[in-house]
């Protein structure tokens, strides 16, 4: 349920690398700085020289591309005193880095947002501990850290058994309360914004009413962008109907003009359709997406392989056709003169997991009736030393593919696999019942059963 946080598809998660941002208190010389200074000394015997604390570096560097933009590179004097204002391009966390005489002695963080004023103090040798960096920003953070610590163990407490499931809803509710008041203690600052997404993600799944009602409170800031994408259609659709849904994100598309953005709530509003098993709906608005996205080459190759899926991988559909060499024959799948069902699985026999699921999956196998299902198992594996040793301790039930077959046969691309193992079950006409991605057997035990209650 809701503490494992949501993840969107691939894409559209590579659409939203989304900054940090927004703003704090006073000292510095233009709105985009902060003024960063303090004191750094070096314990001393009582009896030593004259103390010398210079030559202490703090740095912050940010930035992906080489070579990273420098923030702060500040030195200590004789006093152990440094000043420097910093040119702080988005509100955030930047890693800062403290050194002395070229050796590392201290690797942290520092919150630096427009107009906040931040101090910083710490003595050698033991800067780990003694280091302290105040401003409202870095309060806040603190705070919000701390918070962040302790719901992670009330959570795993919760989660794993110690708290009954009738309470964990009100625990849920007390956490995202305690989350989001961040927001009037903390106001503005980048660890309550944090906060919020945090008091919104906690609660989805146990009071929908309550997270709608906070996600229209937040403001248009880019942060809250991910958030309300990722649950605002979601949870209209399962309260008021995909059309709701549907409606909650169009609106979300034109409240932002950003062209990454604007791209994964299209993206987002297919996805929707496809979880509530509105193909058709979900085909159509991929179809109108590749005519109206012909100079967009990322978003438009996204949507033609939308189509493609809908069209061809969806359930009820039937699948496309490929040829498959096993050790004694060449099979076109979808099957002629098929059983019941077929299980067309695509895995790795090196993976580990599925070794220890095997004999699970030999069950589900045995115990359909006889003639009424086919497995069949199409390796990654690029040795076929790999897949012969798989059998020395195990018995094959079902044919499995050679080494390389998979290659010549096309499979990875024809069924769009992206994950191992995968398995695609479907009916006697070749059409997809469900595909499945993952270890568990639960849900193919769960297909397969249902097949056998419409035989019997």
């Amino acid at each position: 349920m809701p503490f494992q946080r949501r993840t969107l598809s691939g894409f559209t998660a590579l659409l939203i690398t989304l900054a940090v941002i927004s703003g704090c208190a006073s000292e510095s010389d233009t709105p985009d700085s902060t003024l960063v200074s303090g004191t750094i000394v070096i314990a001393q015997d009582a009896n030593g020289d004259e103390p010398d604390f210079s030559g202490i570096q703090l740095l912050i560097v940010a930035g992906q591309e080489q070579p990273r933009d420098t923030l702060l590179n500040a030195f200590t004097d004789i006093d152990g005193n440094f000043s420097s204002v910093v040119r702080v391009p988005e509100r955030g966390v930047y890693p800062l880095v403290v050194s002395r005489n070229n050796r590392v002695i201290h690797i942290g963080s520092m919150v630096l947002a427009p107009s906040d004023t931040v101090t910083v103090t710490g003595e050698l040798p033991n800067l780990d501990r003694t280091l302290r960096i105040d401003s409202p920003e870095n309060r806040a953070m603190a705070t919000y850290e701390r918070l962040q610590r302790l719901y992670g163990r009330v959570a795993t407490l919760a989660f794993g058994g110690v708290v009954s499931q009738d309470s964990i809803p009100i625990l849920m509710n007390q956490w995202s309360d305690l989350f989001w008041s961040m927001r009037a203690e903390h106001p503005s600052t980048y660890a309550s914004r944090l906060a919020s997404i945090d008091a919104i993600d906690i609660l989805e799944g146990w009071n929908d009413p309550m997270v709608l009602e906070r996600l229209g409170e937040l403001d248009g800031n880019d942060m809250y962008f991910t958030v309300k994408l990722a649950y605002g259609g979601h949870i209209r659709a399962r309260t008021e109907g995909i059309q709701a849904g549907v409606d909650y994100l169009t609106q979300l598309r034109r409240s932002v003009r950003d062209t990454d953005r604007r791209r994964a709530v299209d993206t987002r509003i297919i996805e929707l359709m496809v979880d509530y098993g509105e193909y058709e709906m979900a085909l159509d608005q991929a179809r109108q997406l590749v005519r109206s996205t012909r100079n967009d080459t990322l978003l438009s190759e996204w949507a033609e392989d939308a189509v493609y899926r809908l069209e061809n991988l969806m359930p009820g559909r039937m699948l496309p056709q490929v040829s498959i060499a096993f050790d004694d024959e060449a099979l076109a799948i979808p099957l002629e003169d098929a059983p019941a069902v077929t299980v067309l699985e695509v895995v790795l026999l090196a993976d580990r997991n599925y070794q220890q699921t095997y004999p699970e999956l030999q069950r589900l196998f045995r115990s359909m009736p006889t003639g009424t299902a086919r497995f069949l198992t199409v390796p990654l594996d690029q040795r076929q030393t790999t897949i012969n040793a798989f059998f020395e301790e195990r018995s094959r039930s079902w044919p499995f593919a050679s080494a390389g077959a998979y290659e010549a046969s096309g499979v990875i691309d024809t069924l769009r696999i992206e994950e191992v193992p995968t398995r695609i079950v479907l009916d006697r006409d070749g059409r997809i019942i469900a595909r499945l991605v993952g270890h568990d057997m639960t849900a193919l035990a769960e297909e397969l059963d249902i097949i056998l209650q419409t035989i019997n």
